[in-house]
């Protein structure tokens, strides 16, 4: 008998898996017991209880058991799980692009579950199994689609970049529902992730540029001015505005770049303020579209972006002769080398060559975080920015005639120095001193000149 009665008072004493376990028998107001039958039955639900807790090998699984009881939070279904962590605040909003392409991974990952574990319907059953799991499969096979009976499945892996990212955005959803599903941990966390090594877009060779020059055509030319010019993205020429473009003071003031939401400040070098020029005498002010710089390339983007990177690929390669794609080791798919991003890599490229300081190249192109573009940005005023901008050559000779260095110092240019020592002496110098002037009295004489020059 577990049971015993010393001066009136039940007591409890059991063996359990090797331990002792002993106590005061009491009634359902907690008081101490003199009825058998009530120790009886005290000493059995201890027992039950102590059976219970232990069924319960880990804090997860006690929660799992108990969770409404201890958290008051309610199971949460994997299908409506994505759209409730919209809900939640967020130290950035994602851009309607970014929302889109984190949906599609929360996708993925519910089909994937769907299908392989069928029986996991919450948030709060995927382990860490489960998450594991998915991610071997997103290294070997890729996207997730259900197995044919009797076929094996291909491998498809995606890149490192990509499976780092169904990672992020799905680690994300666990981590903002976590109070309201009440998870004990969250079975994505610190899952590995793959290196990001890929192949990256690859600057634009002299020859290359000389050929795109010689090609271009009314679609690609507004594309790649503007592009060799300001290191802008496809999408941030395309949606440019011409309240973003301020001719009078020579700055492009973009307030939020379309994958970083991070504004810049892009001074406007004279080839490219003729282009503009040009450009905007040109503009109608009717149309749903003509508060762009480029409408119809607005109109294509935003209805169908993947058809703007389709034309200009079919140009690089149709009529420049230029390969765009290369297929990384270890891949089945071919990655963009080459296309209109590349220019950004281009200005990058030429702008160390240059000696332009990285923290101005930072403050012009917005690369890296926020945090630390802004802290570049800082230190890299817009006259700076000008100064240095004016030491790169005008890669596609955009300005009509004008050879690539008499932007920064005309008297070095190849053409020019010949030019003049084909003159007498005397005017040779003189023609050099008025050029060097033209020069140091800043881009608008520039432009004004060439307006005068050209009637």
């Amino acid at each position: 008998m577990s049971i015993r009665n010393k001066n009136g008072i039940w007591y409890y004493e059991f063996m359990a898996e090797g331990k002792r376990y002993s106590g005061t028998c009491l009634d359902k107001t907690g008081a101490p017991t003199g009825n058998e039958r009530v120790a009886q039955a005290y000493e059995r639900a201890k027992r039950e209880e102590l059976g219970s807790v232990r069924a319960n090998k880990s804090l997860k699984a006690l929660v799992e058991n108990y969770r409404e009881e201890l958290t008051g939070s309610r199971a949460i279904p994997l299908r409506e799980a994505y759209e409730r962590s919209l809900g939640k605040p967020r130290k950035r909003i994602p851009g309607v692009a970014r929302q889109a392409l984190k949906a599609a991974h929360w996708q993925n990952f519910l089909a994937y579950m769907e299908d392989v574990y069928p029986e996991v319907t919450h948030l709060a059953a995927v382990s860490r199994h489960h998450a594991e799991n998915f991610v071997a499969n997103l290294s070997l096979y890729g996207k997730y689609t259900p197995r044919k009976p009797g076929k094996r499945r291909e491998a498809h892996p995606l890149s490192g970049a990509t499976i780092t990212d169904h990672i992020t955005t799905i680690t994300e959803v666990f981590s903002l529902l976590a109070d309201d599903a009440g998870l004990v941990g969250n079975p994505f966390a610190n899952i590995p992730k793959p290196s990001l090594q890929t192949e990256t877009r690859q600057p634009f060779t002299l020859e290359e540029l000389k050929t795109i020059k010689e090609n271009l055509d009314d679609f690609t030319r507004p594309l790649f001015t503007i592009a060799i010019a300001t290191a802008l993205r496809e999408g941030d020429i395309c949606t440019l505005k011409w309240s973003e473009i301020d001719l009078t003071n020579l700055v492009i003031r973009r307030g939020k770049m379309r994958k970083t939401q991070v504004g810049v400040d892009i001074p406007i070098m004279p080839p490219l303020a003729v282009y503009l020029e040009e450009l905007l005498e040109k503009r109608t002010d009717s149309g749903e579209y003509a508060q762009y710089v480029l409408p119809l390339h607005a109109e294509m983007y935003l209805h169908n972006r993947s058809g703007v990177s389709y034309r200009i690929k079919t140009f690089l390669e149709e009529k420049c002769h230029i390969v765009t794609l290369s297929k990384p080791a270890g891949r089945d798919r071919a990655v963009s080398v080459k296309d209109l991003h590349s220019c950004r890599h281009t200005f990058c490229y030429y702008a160390g060559l240059y000696g332009i300081p990285m923290n101005i190249v930072q403050g012009i192109v917005g690369h890296m975080t926020p945090e630390m573009t802004k802290l570049y940005s800082n230190h890299a005023s817009l006259e700076a920015k000008r100064e240095k901008m004016q030491l790169l050559p005008d890669f596609l000779n955009l300005a009509d005639g004008t050879n690539p260095h008499t932007i920064g110092n005309c008297s070095q240019d190849p053409e020019i120095h010949d030019l003049l020592k084909q003159l007498p002496h005397q005017y040779a110098e003189e023609i050099k001193q008025i050029l060097e002037i033209m020069i140091k009295s800043g881009p608008r004489t520039v432009i004004e000149l060439r307006r005068q020059l050209t009637g």
